[in-house]
């Protein structure tokens, strides 16, 4: 919720963004920790597949040649995580 209300104030776009993916890759790493030690092994792969979709996601916005492909990788990334909790039953 704060980083929401930060992308509307006068801070540099980019500061924001990875400030919200830095607080992402900590709640998926508790996530991945928690699946791992109960050795759910499907949704933990799955949830590294979302982690490499989300640094290819940070790669593409952060690489002006491949910018024009943002908007398909994050359709894409999005959906892998809004299904995430399907594959663990």
């Amino acid at each position: 919720m704060v980083i929401a209300f930060l992308l509307f104030t006068n801070l540099n776009h980019k500061f924001v963004i990875n400030l919200a993916l830095v607080c992402g890759l900590i709640a998926v790493a508790g996530a991945l920790v928690a699946l791992y030690k109960e050795r759910w092994l499907g949704p933990f792969a799955f949830g590294l597949l979302n982690l490499l979709l989300v640094a290819l996601n940070n790669f593409v916005y952060h690489t002006d040649g491949f910018i024009i492909y943002l908007a398909v990788v994050q359709k894409i990334t999005f959906v892998s995580f809004l299904l995430w909790p399907g594959v663990s039953t």
